[in-house]
């Protein structure tokens, strides 16, 4: 499931709510009546997200009218209920199970209004997998409103080809001390992320994080580094050698002793995966 979740978790994205509500009939809402709008949004969002968390794609589809659009990154437009169904069933089946919904701002009302926000989607054991923002028109369908265009994109640069079939992933667990999770981060995402992505190296093109969102029952933080696919050439994930290219080797050694090995509460733990054909 780690195999799937991972190979396919960038093309479904997060998306929007139905919101329950009568608006107005006004060309441009009121400061006040905006704020009440954006708490009625957030009420409903923790609905959604509660459905989502409980696996239903029928129940997601119900949110959206009959002639609704699903505008993803990188792919033609969903397009009816039952090509919505499909997508957000992909998106469970992938391993996703849980999405932060933000609003961050509402305009128009009456017969159509827009949202805007921010997502955040979660895999597996609440690993964080995508952020992003979204624009989600919303036309009113009898009583209420329902999602008639939902347009997102991710803030994270696009997904490159991963590992195929009979292809090698490497997973590396790393036990993080609570007080050295915001080291360990800068030190990969300030120093050694920067460094292999400069030089075009073969890290930077198959190796990624995922970072936890909570803490393990002996309080350190669970991050993965995922090599998809891995490449066995000696040296390829090496911290030493570009570090040092980049600050010297007495400061690179200095760098990957504060931000990473003083950061280990346990040695790490890999587990190598063979990518299969599932579902056919």
């Amino acid at each position: 499931m780690k195999t799937i979740v991972l190979k396919v978790l960038h093309s479904y994205l997060a998306g929007a709510v139905m919101v329950t509500l009568l608006l107005p009939a006004c060309s441009n809402a009121s400061g006040q009546e905006n704020d009440r709008l954006k708490s009625s949004i957030e009420e409903i969002n923790s609905r959604f997200v509660d459905i989502f968390g409980s696996g239903s794609a029928e129940g997601l589809a119900s949110f959206y009218t009959a002639d609704a659009q699903l505008m993803v990154p990188g792919a033609p437009a969903v397009a009816g209920t039952d090509n919505i169904v499909a997508y957000w069933q992909g998106a469970i089946n992938a391993g996703i199970n849980n999405v932060k919904l933000e609003t961050t701002d509402v305009s128009g009302c009456g017969n159509e209004v827009i949202e805007y926000g921010r997502y955040t989607i979660f895999a597996g054991d609440n690993f964080i997998v995508d952020n992003g923002k979204f624009i989600v028109i919303w036309k009113k369908d009898g009583k209420e409103l329902k999602i008639f265009r939902d347009i997102f994109n991710s803030d994270n640069p696009p997904p490159i080809a991963r590992g195929g079939v009979n292809d090698t992933i490497l997973i590396i667990y790393n036990y993080v001390k609570a007080e050295k999770v915001e080291a360990f981060k800068k030190f990969n995402s300030e120093f050694l992320l920067p460094l292999f992505l400069k030089d075009n190296s073969p890290a930077a093109r198959s190796a990624r994080m995922l970072e936890p969102l909570k803490a393990n029952e002996d309080g350190t933080y669970t991050f993965i580094y995922l090599m998809d696919p891995v490449i066995n050439t000696p040296g390829t994930y090496a911290f030493l050698p570009p570090l040092s290219k980049e600050y010297g080797e007495e400061k690179a050694r200095e760098i990957i002793k504060t931000g990473f090995t003083d950061a280990l509460a346990r040695p790490q733990v890999d587990q190598l995966f063979v990518v299969r054909l599932t579902g056919q």
